[in-house]
Order: structure tokens, then C-alpha cells, then sequence
């Protein structure tokens, strides 16, 4: 410890730690040179996360690692999480507000020009430069730097060099200057026209093409061993002395304006346009992303690649944009799929892939998807299975067989009987060595095992007739034994019979199989609806789930290769090191080092988010051309093992600020001023630099003197640590973090200090007080104690004051932020914190497969042409009923209940736990109350109001495993409000599955109306007088369990 009693550990230098952060990213992945730009993971940021502004003129890495963008109204740094603005009303250095490039020196310090000058910002803040004496602070337009450190400055003004923080305009540079490239022979200047290198004082005018002597350049860069210049006419690299146009060939860019040129390290040049993005590999155009592109960025005007291989693209209007590689390739609508919705794929000859879709057949070849058959060809729509073979494909349906074959379909002869059998897997059997059962068709239907054999279809049935005979999966083991796999467990082919398979009483009971995997050493793997999967050493099963380190999911594919198994489910794509559960068997391992590689859900530090996948049964995935090809809710999943790269470049992790009573103060450019005696609450607030996956950076933070262990920061929780009445001593605040790969920073951030103790807490005072306590023992010793004993109370009072005063004050901003302001009704934040909770505790009270006589129910309610209330009598009167009708709604409710304002004149009912008969009691109820109801104005006068409400029952269907989310439970009952909307208002409606609802599709399909799911008897409608069902259906029915 210092003398000051308050230390705090010295930041690195900047110059010395940018060098540490290039050398982290060389070996980072960056953005893969052959995938199409929409297969690039992107996030976006704009006003809404704390952008001060739309546009990305601008975007730079410091050398601590923050983001930094320029917008038209400020500069704002970004740590993933959270923007924080400078302005020149609160950072009077920076010269204006509307920032034009932003630059990143040597040292790692930032250069910012704006349209009224330069600053710097470095390790001791920002600072301005200053203009040249008796002229007016220049329009920067570009910066750059030589190779020995010296800073050039491009304006309207012309060319500036900066010597002792001012600017210095060189006579022998062209005026306007637009843009800068720094080169070994010289600073090479775009202006109007020409490019003007410069080399020791001396000017060399290169000048663009005769016709376009009035045009600005816009862009300098060096890239692949060329020079490339961007102008408001085009794109033109440098071929020996002259300029020479580069012909894109692109749709609506031939000779339009260049806003930036970015390569990054795989050899990319990035052309931005004012329609879009170009990318350029080796000198040819590769792709254009325009508007009619999946994830096109509006008007680019900015790019820049970080110390991670991300790319970061500014908007004009949209913010910034991140983008990085990715682990996984989907091949959907854009690639000319014409159902996105995939149930099956099977592998065809020269490259092809089959695709069974929600609507029919479609064929994968050459990089785009043709239709081969349609849904109405077909006995169900849905191609639910495949099976693939030279001169023809089998397609397995919900609703029976089919065959295409010489570009037709046909319904094969002898399998009749399947007709209503919806079919899992089709497999054809190539026979053991002596021909036996060469030639055999395998299919495994919900009506259990059939074999075809010379045109004579056969039931497979078990040994006992009670036994459950769906069958989902068939496999052929490499000793040429058949296993069904299904809702009765797992079963081996014996003869003419099912039987069931070697220790399968050791599995759970009732366990429905949804897909199987025979490892090459014999071992066998499968999955099941328990969200575990079991591996047999030939001898006994070994249960692997999330307490043996395999992540929690329900597989419907699992393969071998790359030295990993594969597992692709209901929750996404996980994998598992072969040797893990090879040593798993035999007892030398008890967990296994599983991972999602692939999400469903977006859960943090679970791989990439994406929907994947679909169904369960055969041909549910594929192994081809060195890639994992998978069906999902949005074509083809294609994952290749090679490609899933882990982010290898640590977080740089920072203690930004620290309050200290009600001050707060910057520690990442100011020593920590000393703690005077008494100040004992403090906050830390800390950043953990890392933008792959920024909501998945790991971090731990500690007290170290007061905190025994690491504290885990909660998920979305803010970067902030709170302490209050720490006791004296000597103290070191640390944070440590790790990126979305498990990548740890090898040091934590650390902050160390001292609290100094009071008079009555020092070594001095315990001595004196002894020592008079001994002198006055005889005289005094009672009035000491006593005295002492007051002071004590006395301090304990102010700390439990100041304590109880934080409590309710944390308490009070907790409330406004869920409060709605006009209404004091919750509002949707609160909704999203709570309802996990009331789901949670749904699931936990009535577990089960039973039929369910209590249900959660949502009611969401829509007030009927509230718009001319506000008309007619304005927004302060609109404002007034929807309060009354806030409280209306409130006295309807049990203690239990809540209410939410949804939005405007919408507002979302939750009832706990209820009898299920309640649906159109409460209904009606709520309907009859708003139209009885008369509302004040301030006048005297009333006003009526009728409401459309919508309800929906949670859960949906019987079983678990049909449960939707209470996110769909409230666009399911925002689907009933409408159908009241459409059907005359004033009333309420209620939508039921029934045997024939799809769980997969239900809320698909409800948003392109409900109409064809009612009169196809898929959906039963609930409803007010006004909202009557549609013709043909057959009134309420119970939920059924989900399809």
C-alpha cells in the first residue's frame, strides 16, 4: 500500500497491449471466404440498445479492446453490453458532434474527426487538437499513419500533419482531401479527380480517367497486392501508371458511389455501396447484397474488422451490425425452397440430397433446390420420411406410402394396409453375406414394424400382444440384426417377432426411442423423448444426460465422425468426444465433455443460435460431403465438423468506474482519490471485452480481504458489484471473465484500496480506552460501559438506516421499471421476469399426463374503436377511461392475478390456476363488464366501450411434451382477439387443438389464419355469441396430447 491509503493497479500501456491484442486475433476465425453473406451470424444495435443515434459513420477498436462508433450526434463506446456517449456538452475535447472516421494509432489510442475538428482519446481521456492559428477548425474527412508514427489529416481544407497536438497544413497537398492511404512510398491523397502522392515535401498528381476529372474519391485501400480506389463513379484499382475501372457486373452498381472499402484477413474485399454491400475475393466480384438479399444492411457507410475476425458493418439508418462466420450453413427460401418447413432428407446420386418438406418432395443439385412433387401428389402432404435408390425415392407420409419414379408419383402396389400409418423409416435390407434378406424394404410406421418382401407385405407384432408397437426408428446392426425402436422401448427382429432387447428392463420404463446409432466398436447409442441417452457395452446400459455432462436434448439423429458423436434433437446439435464415452463404459470417466453446438433456445454459452431440428425417425439427417445435413423449421441445416472453430481470443476485462458514497469516479483514467473515514459503500462497475457472443461472456468477480469465493455475475445482470459497510482493512477488487468458448483472460482486472478505520476501531484507541478503563475502573467503570454501549447502538442505528434506505430505494426503482406510468398497471418487463416463475411453478403443482382440471389461463383484451375516444375527445380524456378501465379490470381479479398493459389500448389478464370449465365464464364475464361499464370524462359526460378479447389455456395440450411457451400461448390468444376483430367485435374467443393439431406447425399455420385449420378439424373455436364457430365444427373437446 501507497502512502494515499488507496492504490489501484496501473492500467498496460496502450501501445504495449494493442501488439497483445493483434497477436491474440491472428489466430482467430474470421469470416469464411465461401459462405454466402446470409449464412454470417449478425446482431444488430441501434437507438434501442443505447446507440445516441441510427447512423454507423464510423467504427473503430481502441487499444483496451472497446468498440467505438461515430454517429451524426455523438461518439459512443460500446463493451457488448452497454453504449456509454461523449458529446461536447459533457466532453468539452471533442470538437463536434457529428463524427466522420474514426482511427486507431500505434499506441492503440483513438483518433475521432469531426466535422469541426480532431480529438484523441488515449489513457488520460480525450484531448483536442488544435487547428492552425487564423483558420477555422477543419471538416476531417479521413486520418492515417506512417509507419514511423507521424498523423496525417484529410479536410476540406486539405492535408494536415499533427506536431505537439496542432494541426499543420502542408502546402503541397490538394484541396479538398477525401481520403488517405499511408504507404512505404509516400501519403497517397484522393481528392476531386486525382490521387496525389506525397513524399518528402514533394507532389505527384495521379489522375483518374478524363471523364471523371470531377469526381471526388471516396476510398483508398491496399488489399491482395493491388490498390483499389472508391469513388462517387465507381470502383478502379492502379495497373502501372494509370487507373483502370473494375467492371462489377453487378445488379444496379455499374458506375455508382463507393461509401468505403474494408478487406479483412480472409482475403475479402468489402465494397460498400449506397444499395449495398460487394464482396470481392482475388480481385472478382463474389456476391452482392442488396435489398432483396436475407440480412441486407441498409445504406453501409462504415466496416471494420476487430481483433476477433467479427466484422462490423455502420448503417446509414439501421446502427452498426457484427457479423462472424458461424458453425453452420442453412439452405432454405432464399436458395428456392418452396416449403421451409423440413421433415426428412435422403442422399441421392452426384451430389444430390432429397428433400421431404411439409409440402411435398424437393431435390437439392448444384446449390439450389428444385420441386420435384407437391404436397396434393402425395397422401398427406407432409414427406415425413425417405428412402433414396438409383431410379426411384420412397416417400413415407403421415397418412401412408408413396413412390416417385420416371418423374411421377405412383402409389406402390401391395401396401395398402399402411394407408393410414403415418411412416418413420424406410430402409432397405442389403442382405449378410449369403444374399438372406437382400432386397427386403424395412418400414417402421406408427402402426408398428411391416417388412415387404417379394411383394408380400408382413406385420412384425411382439411377443405379447399388449405391447405398444409404434415404431419411430429402424436400425441394422453390423452383424446384420434388425432393432425397432418406438413408443414401446426398444425391440430386436427375432424370426417373424419382436422381442425385447438384451437388458432392456434396465432402461425406464415406458421410454419412447427416437433414434438409435451402433458405435464402430459395437456399442450401442440411443436417444429418447427423457432428454437422456443411453449407452449398451454389451452387457448393461449407461444413462447419459446432463448429470454425466451431455447437454439435455431429445435426438433424433446421432453420428460418428470427426472423432466426435453427434446428436441433432429438439433442442439443436450437440456433440461428445467418442473417447468420452468409450471411457464412460468402462468406468474411467464419470462425465463427459458434451457441448451444444447448435441451439434452439438461444441459451447463453450454448453454440450458435438456430432452429434445428425435426421429427423423429429415419432419415432425419445425413452424413455427406464431410457435413452434418439436417431438417429443420427453416430448410436444411448444414453443419461441417471442420468448421465449428472455437473463438480463441481471450476478453480484456476492465474496473470501469467505482462509487464511493454517492460519487462516482472514472478508474480508467484517474488514480481512485482516498477513502476518507466512514466511507464504507461501494460499487464497482467493470466491462469484459468480448463481441462474438458478448450476452455469453463468463464473469466472476470478488472482494478479495472480505469475499471467501467468487461470485458468478448472473446472466443479462448489469456489470456492476454493490458492497455496503465494509468493515476497515485492506481490500483488492478483482473480475475475471471468459469469451463464449470458455476462453479465460489470463489475469483479472484488479483494484486495490484501503478503508481506513475510525477513532473507536484503531489499535490507539483500543490501548487508550484500556488503559483508561484500568485508571477508572474504581470510579467510572460503569459510566464508560455505558457510554460506549451507546455509541455502539448509535452507529449500528445509522448503518441500519442507511441499509434499510438502499433496500427501499432498490425496491422503489424495481417497481417503476415493471409499473406501467399511466395505468399503475405491470408492464411487459415484469411479464417477462414473472412468467417463467408462474410457468414453473405450473409444471411443478400439476405434473403428469393426466387430463389437467386446473390450467393457467391469458386473456388478452383489446378496447373496440378506442382510436375515436382520442378523436373525438382527445388524448388526456383517452388517457382517463383507459385508467378507469385499468381498474375495472383489477377488481375483477383473484389476489393471485395480475394484470399487464400489453400496449395502447391492450391489456393481458393472467389467471393463476383455475378450474379448466372457467374458459367462458371469465370470458363473458370480462365482456359484459367493459360494455356495462360507463367511463368519465372530466366533464361529466360517459362514455361506453365494448372489447374483443382473446384467451387461450395453458397447457395447451395433455402431455409435457406438448407445452408451448407462454410466448405462443399469447400470439395464440392474440390470434382468438382477432378472430373476434374480424367477426363483429364485442365478444370473445378461444382456440383448442384437437386429435389432428400438429404441436410443430400450430402457430405457423394460425398466422396464416384459422380458418382451414377449423373446417380441416384441426383447431376447435370457443366463443362469444358474435364469434360462432365456423360450419362443420363439432363444439368444445378436451385438449388432446400433442401431435
Amino acid at each position: 500500500m501507497d502512502d494515499a491509503r488507496v492504490t489501484a493497479k496501473a492500467w498496460p500501456k496502450w501501445g504495449v497491449l494493442l501488439p497483445i491484442v493483434l497477436g491474440m486475433a491472428a489466430d482467430a476465425f474470421a469470416l469464411a471466404p465461401d459462405k454466402p453473406f446470409h449464412q454470417y451470424v449478425q446482431a444488430r444495435w441501434s437507438t434501442q440498445a443505447g446507440l445516441p443515434q441510427v447512423s454507423g459513420n464510423a467504427i473503430a477498436q481502441d487499444g483496451m479492446g472497446y468498440i467505438w462508433v461515430g454517429t451524426q450526434t455523438g461518439l459512443a463506446r460500446f463493451d457488448g453490453v452497454r453504449f456509454t456517449t461523449f458529446t461536447p456538452v459533457d466532453t468539452p475535447a471533442l470538437p463536434g458532434v457529428w463524427i466522420r472516421v474514426l482511427r486507431t494509432d500505434a499506441r492503440g489510442a483513438l483518433w475521432v474527426g469531426t466535422y469541426q475538428g480532431v480529438a484523441v482519446h488515449d489513457a488520460h481521456g480525450f484531448r483536442a487538437i488544435v487547428p492552425p492559428e487564423g483558420m477555422p477548425a477543419p471538416d476531417v474527412q479521413d486520418i492515417a499513419f506512417t509507419a514511423d508514427g507521424e498523423v496525417f489529416v484529410a479536410s476540406e481544407q486539405g492535408v494536415f500533419t499533427v506536431v505537439d497536438d496542432r494541426l499543420q497544413r502542408l502546402p503541397s497537398a490538394p484541396q479538398p482531401a477525401r481520403t488517405l492511404l499511408a504507404r512505404a512510398d509516400g501519403m497517397w491523397v484522393g481528392s476531386v479527380g486525382a490521387v496525389v502522392r506525397i513524399a518528402d515535401g514533394v507532389a505527384q498528381a495521379m489522375p483518374l480517367p478524363a471523364d471523371m476529372r470531377d469526381v471526388a474519391v471516396t476510398a483508398l485501400r491496399e488489399a491482395g497486392g493491388r490498390i483499389w480506389l472508391g469513388s462517387r463513379r465507381g470502383l478502379f484499382t492502379r495497373e502501372g501508371d494509370a487507373w483502370q475501372r473494375v467492371s462489377l457486373k453487378v445488379p444496379g452498381f455499374s458506375d455508382g458511389l463507393v461509401t468505403f472499402l474494408q478487406d479483412d484477413r480472409d482475403g475479402n474485399l468489402w465494397v460498400g455501396t449506397e444499395h449495398g454491400l460487394i464482396r470481392l475475393r482475388d480481385g472478382q466480384p463474389q456476391e452482392w447484397v442488396d435489398p432483396r438479399s436475407p440480412g441486407y444492411i441498409k445504406a453501409p457507410l462504415s466496416a471494420f474488422e476487430d481483433r476477433e475476425g467479427n466484422l462490423w458493418v455502420g448503417s446509414q439508418s439501421e446502427g452498426v451490425v457484427r457479423l462472424w462466420g458461424g458453425w453452420a450453413r442453412r439452405f432454405s427460401v432464399h436458395e428456392g425452397l418452396h416449403e421451409p418447413l423440413v421433415w426428412s432428407l435422403a442422399p441421392g446420386a452426384n451430389g444430390t440430397m432429397w428433400i421431404g418438406t411439409n409440402e411435398g418432395l424437393a431435390r437439392w443439385a448444384d446449390g439450389r433446390f428444385e420441386k420435384v412433387v407437391s404436397g396434393d401428389q402425395l397422401p398427406h402432404p407432409q414427406a415425413y420420411s425417405l428412402l433414396a435408390e438409383p431410379d426411384q425415392v420412397w416417400i413415407g407420409t403421415r397418412q401412408g406410402l408413396a413412390l416417385w419414379r420416371n418423374g411421377r408419383v405412383q402409389m406402390p402396389d401391395g401396401f395398402s394396409a399402411l394407408a393410414n400409418a403415418q411412416i418413420n423409416g424406410i430402409v432397405r435390407d442389403p442382405g449378410d453375406s449369403a444374399g438372406n434378406g437382400r432386397g427386403d424394404l424395412w418400414l417402421a410406421t406408427s402402426e408398428g414394424l411391416y417388412r415387404s418382401r417379394k411383394g408380400r407385405l408382413q406385420r412384425l407384432l411382439p411377443e405379447s400382444p399388449a405391447a405398444p408397437v409404434g415404431v419411430r426408428f429402424l436400425l441394422r446392426r453390423h452383424d446384420g440384426t434388425w432393432l425397432a425402436g418406438g413408443r414401446g422401448g426398444l425391440w430386436q427382429v427375432a424370426g417373424e417377432r419382436l422381442l425385447p432387447f438384451a437388458a432392456s428392463d434396465r432402461l425406464p420404463a415406458a421410454l419412447d426411442v427416437t433414434s438409435m446409432y451402433e458405435l464402430p466398436d459395437g456399442r450401442l447409442l440411443i436417444g429418447g423423448l427423457t432428454e437422456h441417452s443411453y449407452l449398451f457395452d454389451g452387457t448393461r446400459w449407461h444413462t447419459i444426460g446432463p448429470e454425466q455432462g451431455l447437454p439435455a436434448n431429445v435426438p433424433f439423429f446421432i453420428a460418428e465422425t470427426d472423432g466426435f458423436v453427434w446428436m441433432a434433437g429438439i433442442r439443436g446439435v450437440s456433440r461428445v468426444p467418442t473417447v468420452d464415452l468409450q471411457s464412460l463404459a468402462v468406468g474411467r470417466r464419470a462425465r463427459v465433455r458434451g457441448e451444444m453446438i447448435i441451439n434452439e433456445r438461444g441459451d447463453l454459452r450454448s453454440g450458435q443460435q438456430g432452429s434445428c431440428c425435426n421429427g423423429a425417425g429415419n432419415a432425419k439427417g445425413v452424413i455427406a460431403e464431410g457435413a452434418l445435413w439436417l431438417p429443420s423449421r427453416d430448410g436444411v441445416v448444414v453443419l461441417a465438423p471442420r468448421e465449428v472453430v472455437k473463438n480463441t481470443v481471450a476478453p480484456t476485462v476492465f474496473i470501469e468506474q467505482v462509487r464511493i458514497g454517492e460519487h462516482w469516479h472514472d478508474t480508467l483514467l484517474e488514480k481512485l482519490p482516498q477513502l476518507g473515514k466512514g466511507m464504507r459503500d461501494l460499487a464497482f462497475v467493470f466491462a469484459a471485452l468480448s463481441f462474438q457472443d458478448p450476452r455469453s461472456t463468463l464473469i466472476h468477480y470478488r472482494l478479495h480481504g472480505y469475499d471467501r469465493h467468487w461470485h458468478t455475475l448472473g446472466d443479462g445482470a448489469p456489470r456492476q458489484a454493490n458492497y455496503t459497510n465494509l468493515p476497515p482493512g485492506d481490500y483488492r477488487f478483482e473480475v475475471r471473465a471468459a469469451n463464449n468458448a470458455g476462453v479465460w483472460a489470463t489475469q483479472p482486472a484488479q483494484l486495490n484500496f484501503t478503508i481506513p478505520p475510525l477513532w473507536h476501531e484503531t489499535v490507539l484507541f483500543r490501548i487508550t480506552a484500556a488503559l483508561a478503563l484500568l485508571a477508572l475502573l474504581a470510579v467510572g467503570a460503569r459510566r464508560v460501559l455505558q457510554r460506549h454501549a451507546a455509541h455502539e447502538a448509535h452507529l449500528q442505528q445509522l448503518v441500519d438506516f442507511r441499509t434499510a434506505e438502499l433496500k427501499a430505494l432498490n425496491e422503489r426503482l424495481r417497481e417503476a421499471s415493471q409499473t406501467d406510468p399511466l395505468t399503475g398497471l405491470r408492464n411487459r418487463r415484469f411479464l417477462e421476469l414473472q412468467m417463467p416463475a408462474d410457468i414453473g411453478f405450473y409444471d411443478r403443482e400439476f405434473p403428469g399426463l393426466a387430463n389437467h382440471a386446473q390450467v393457467m389461463l391469458f386473456a388478452l383484451v383489446d378496447l373496440d374503436h378506442f382510436k375515436k375516444v382520442n378523436d373525438q375527445y382527445g388524448h388526456l380524456e383517452g388517457d382517463r377511461v383507459l385508467q378507469q378501465v385499468a381498474q375495472q379490470l383489477r377488481d375483477l381479479l383473484r389476489a393471485g392475478d395480475y394484470v399487464v398493459r400489453w400496449g395502447g389500448e391492450e391489456f393481458l389478464l393472467i389467471f393463476r390456476p383455475i378450474p379448466n370449465q372457467s374458459l367462458a365464464a371469465i370470458g363473458e364475464r370480462l365482456r359484459r363488464q367493459i360494455a356495462a361499464h360507463p367511463y368519465a370524462l372530466a366533464d361529466g359526460q360517459t362514455v361506453s366501450l365494448t372489447a374483443s378479447i382473446g384467451l387461450a389455456e395453458y397447457p395447451l395440450f395433455q402431455d409435457a411434451q406438448g407445452r408451448l411457451g407462454w410466448e405462443d400461448m399469447i400470439e395464440l390468444a392474440d390470434k382468438a382477439l382477432y378472430w373476434v376483430k374480424r367477426h363483429g367485435r364485442n365478444g370473445w374467443a378461444a382456440f383448442r387443438p384437437t386429435d389432428r393439431t400438429v404441436l410443430a406447425t400450430l402457430i405457423a399455420r394460425l398466422r396464416a389464419g384459422a380458418e382451414p385449420m377449423l373446417l380441416a378439424g384441426e383447431l376447435q373455436l370457443l366463443g362469444s355469441a358474435g364469434a360462432s364457430p365456423v360450419p362443420g365444427d363439432p363444439g368444445p373437446a378436451p385438449r388432446p396430447a400433442s401431435g
